[in-house]
């Protein structure tokens, strides 16, 4: 706890503020990182939604295509393993990265801002 007061006072003396000013600033932070990151899960879920449709539309379309001796469309099914792998990538990132920082910035922004300046040391 010492080295964190040090590593402020340093770096509030080299920005040419106060200590309080500095740990102010990281509070306000914690709230636009929260927000950040729920766009970011709420840009996931729409695409998720998005590939979802794609994938049922398509898998509906690739019977047809079997069905008419086109099964050497190859082109489709590899767009869509592509974002449905892309998608569910992203879903785990959402859940498991942004909307846990999300909940933290927003119940414990002092728990986030000293988490943020502990990365830095």
């Amino acid at each position: 706890m010492e080295q964190l007061t040090t590593l402020l006072t340093a770096l509030a003396e080299k920005l040419g503020t106060t200590v309080e000013y500095l740990w102010s600033v990281l509070l306000k932070q914690a709230y636009v990182e929260g927000i950040l990151n729920i766009i970011y899960c709420v840009i996931t879920i729409i695409l998720f939604i998005v590939s979802y449709k794609y994938a049922k539309y398509y898998s509906s379309k690739w019977v047809e295509w079997t069905d008419r001796g086109n099964a050497d469309e190859v082109f489709p099914t590899i767009l869509l393993v592509t974002l449905i792998v892309f998608t569910l990538i992203l879903l785990g990132a959402s859940i498991f990265e942004f909307l846990p920082k999300a909940i933290t910035a927003f119940n414990n922004p002092e728990y986030w801002a000293l988490k943020e300046i502990l990365k830095q040391l």
